[in-house]
Protein backbone atom coordinates (compact mmCIF):
# COMPACT_ATOMS: atom_id res chain seq x y z
CA UNK A 1 0.00 0.00 0.00
CA UNK A 2 0.87 3.65 0.17
CA UNK A 3 3.33 5.08 2.69
CA UNK A 4 2.80 7.99 5.06
CA UNK A 5 4.87 11.17 5.10
CA UNK A 6 5.41 11.67 8.82
CA UNK A 7 4.87 15.02 10.53
CA UNK A 8 7.76 17.14 11.77
CA UNK A 9 6.63 16.64 15.40
CA UNK A 10 4.99 13.74 17.22
CA UNK A 11 1.88 15.85 17.76
CA UNK A 12 1.58 16.93 14.10
CA UNK A 13 -0.64 15.47 11.43
CA UNK A 14 0.80 13.33 8.61
CA UNK A 15 1.97 15.52 5.75
CA UNK A 16 0.70 13.26 3.00
CA UNK A 17 0.98 9.87 1.31
CA UNK A 18 3.24 8.35 -1.32
CA UNK A 19 3.13 5.25 -3.52
CA UNK A 20 5.89 2.65 -3.27
CA UNK A 21 7.41 1.90 -6.66
CA UNK A 22 9.18 -1.38 -5.72
CA UNK A 23 7.96 -4.29 -3.62
CA UNK A 24 9.89 -7.34 -2.33
CA UNK A 25 9.07 -10.66 -4.01
CA UNK A 26 6.30 -12.60 -2.27
CA UNK A 27 5.96 -16.23 -3.31
CA UNK A 28 3.75 -19.00 -1.91
CA UNK A 29 1.47 -16.45 -0.23
CA UNK A 30 4.48 -14.75 1.38
CA UNK A 31 5.94 -17.93 2.87
CA UNK A 32 8.99 -17.52 0.63
CA UNK A 33 9.87 -13.90 0.18
CA UNK A 34 12.51 -11.35 -0.48
CA UNK A 35 13.06 -8.48 1.90
CA UNK A 36 13.94 -4.83 2.19
CA UNK A 37 17.16 -3.80 3.97
CA UNK A 38 18.66 -0.43 4.82
CA UNK A 39 22.29 0.56 4.63
CA UNK A 40 23.82 0.41 8.13
CA UNK A 41 25.22 3.96 7.91
CA UNK A 42 22.67 5.76 5.70
CA UNK A 43 19.03 5.29 6.71
CA UNK A 44 17.76 6.71 3.41
CA UNK A 45 19.60 4.07 1.38
CA UNK A 46 17.29 1.09 0.86
CA UNK A 47 17.81 -2.20 -1.02
CA UNK A 48 14.95 -4.38 -2.21
CA UNK A 49 14.86 -7.72 -4.04
CA UNK A 50 12.15 -7.42 -6.69
CA UNK A 51 11.70 -10.02 -9.46
CA UNK A 52 15.23 -11.00 -10.61
CA UNK A 53 16.93 -7.80 -9.50
CA UNK A 54 18.23 -5.88 -6.53
CA UNK A 55 17.16 -2.25 -6.57
CA UNK A 56 18.65 0.61 -4.56
CA UNK A 57 17.08 3.85 -3.35
CA UNK A 58 19.06 6.74 -1.91
CA UNK A 59 16.03 8.89 -1.17
CA UNK A 60 14.13 6.77 1.41
CA UNK A 61 12.30 4.78 -1.29
CA UNK A 62 10.96 7.67 -3.36
CA UNK A 63 12.79 6.33 -6.43
CA UNK A 64 14.85 3.21 -7.15
CA UNK A 65 17.75 2.45 -9.48
CA UNK A 66 18.70 -1.00 -10.74
CA UNK A 67 21.75 -2.30 -8.89
CA UNK A 68 22.08 -5.86 -10.28
CA UNK A 69 20.04 -8.46 -12.21
CA UNK A 70 20.37 -12.21 -11.56
CA UNK A 71 19.17 -15.13 -13.72
CA UNK A 72 16.61 -16.10 -11.02
CA UNK A 73 14.27 -14.46 -8.52
CA UNK A 74 15.83 -12.66 -5.57
CA UNK A 75 14.63 -14.38 -2.43
CA UNK A 76 16.63 -12.86 0.43
CA UNK A 77 19.32 -10.18 0.76
CA UNK A 78 21.36 -8.79 3.61
CA UNK A 79 24.15 -6.26 4.09
CA UNK A 80 26.95 -6.40 6.64
CA UNK A 81 26.99 -3.77 9.38
CA UNK A 82 30.73 -4.19 9.97
CA UNK A 83 31.53 -3.84 6.24
CA UNK A 84 28.67 -2.41 4.12
CA UNK A 85 30.51 -3.35 0.93
CA UNK A 86 29.76 -7.02 1.78
CA UNK A 87 26.32 -8.21 0.78
CA UNK A 88 24.81 -11.67 0.47
CA UNK A 89 21.77 -12.87 -1.49
CA UNK A 90 19.89 -16.12 -1.99
CA UNK A 91 18.74 -16.50 -5.59
CA UNK A 92 16.28 -19.07 -6.96
CA UNK A 93 18.13 -21.46 -9.30
CA UNK A 94 21.55 -20.04 -8.42
CA UNK A 95 21.76 -20.30 -4.63
CA UNK A 96 23.81 -18.29 -2.16
CA UNK A 97 25.68 -15.32 -3.68
CA UNK A 98 28.18 -12.80 -2.33
CA UNK A 99 29.19 -9.25 -3.26
CA UNK A 100 32.30 -7.48 -2.00
CA UNK A 101 31.62 -4.13 -3.70
CA UNK A 102 28.23 -3.01 -2.41
CA UNK A 103 26.19 -5.11 -4.85
CA UNK A 104 27.76 -4.01 -8.16
CA UNK A 105 29.18 -7.49 -8.88
CA UNK A 106 28.24 -10.88 -7.44
CA UNK A 107 29.85 -14.31 -7.27
CA UNK A 108 28.97 -17.69 -5.88
CA UNK A 109 31.32 -18.62 -3.02
CA UNK A 110 33.21 -21.83 -3.71
CA UNK A 111 31.14 -23.63 -1.09
CA UNK A 112 31.62 -27.34 -1.40
CA UNK A 113 29.26 -28.35 1.39
CA UNK A 114 26.45 -25.79 1.14
CA UNK A 115 22.96 -27.26 1.48
CA UNK A 116 20.73 -27.04 -1.59
CA UNK A 117 18.83 -23.96 -0.39
CA UNK A 118 17.96 -22.71 -3.88
CA UNK A 119 16.15 -19.55 -2.88
CA UNK A 120 14.73 -20.82 0.40
CA UNK A 121 16.89 -19.43 3.21
CA UNK A 122 16.76 -16.73 5.81
CA UNK A 123 20.13 -15.56 7.08
CA UNK A 124 21.78 -13.03 9.36
CA UNK A 125 25.31 -11.63 9.28
CA UNK A 126 27.30 -11.14 12.48
CA UNK A 127 27.37 -7.44 13.43
CA UNK A 128 31.10 -7.81 14.20
CA UNK A 129 32.40 -9.91 11.31
CA UNK A 130 31.11 -9.90 7.71
CA UNK A 131 32.38 -13.48 7.23
CA UNK A 132 30.18 -15.01 9.95
CA UNK A 133 26.70 -15.91 8.66
CA UNK A 134 23.85 -17.86 10.24
CA UNK A 135 21.33 -19.40 7.85
CA UNK A 136 18.26 -21.58 8.01
CA UNK A 137 16.11 -23.21 5.37
CA UNK A 138 12.80 -21.32 5.07
CA UNK A 139 9.75 -23.51 4.97
CA UNK A 140 7.40 -22.79 2.08
CA UNK A 141 3.61 -23.02 2.25
CA UNK A 142 3.59 -26.55 0.85
CA UNK A 143 6.78 -27.89 2.46
CA UNK A 144 6.74 -30.42 5.26
CA UNK A 145 10.25 -30.67 6.70
CA UNK A 146 12.18 -29.20 9.60
CA UNK A 147 14.70 -26.37 9.50
CA UNK A 148 18.29 -26.62 10.57
CA UNK A 149 20.55 -23.74 11.53
CA UNK A 150 23.85 -23.49 9.64
CA UNK A 151 26.89 -21.32 10.32
CA UNK A 152 29.65 -20.10 8.03
CA UNK A 153 32.77 -18.39 9.38
CA UNK A 154 34.42 -17.81 5.99
CA UNK A 155 31.90 -15.73 4.05
CA UNK A 156 29.85 -18.65 2.74
CA UNK A 157 32.77 -20.75 1.49
CA UNK A 158 31.87 -23.60 3.88
CA UNK A 159 28.96 -24.34 6.20
CA UNK A 160 28.54 -26.30 9.42
CA UNK A 161 25.20 -27.54 10.71
CA UNK A 162 24.86 -25.66 13.98
CA UNK A 163 21.60 -27.11 15.28
CA UNK A 164 18.53 -29.07 14.28
CA UNK A 165 15.53 -27.00 15.25
CA UNK A 166 12.58 -29.17 14.33
CA UNK A 167 10.42 -26.17 13.45
CA UNK A 168 9.83 -23.61 10.74
CA UNK A 169 12.16 -20.58 10.61
CA UNK A 170 11.08 -17.31 9.00
CA UNK A 171 13.75 -14.93 10.27
CA UNK A 172 17.01 -14.96 12.19
CA UNK A 173 18.15 -12.26 14.58
CA UNK A 174 21.55 -11.99 16.26
CA UNK A 175 21.50 -10.61 19.79
CA UNK A 176 24.89 -9.02 20.47
CA UNK A 177 25.99 -9.47 24.09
Amino acid sequence: GDGWILPKTAEGRPEGRFVFSKFPNMDQYGALRSNLVTHPYYSGQIYVGSENSIWISTDFGKSFDLLYTFPGRVRYINISTSNPERMYADIVGTGFMRSDDGGKTWRKPANTNAPAWNGQIAFAISPYNENVIYASHQIGSWDSFNSEMYRSTDGGMSWTQWSSLGRSIKSIVIQPT
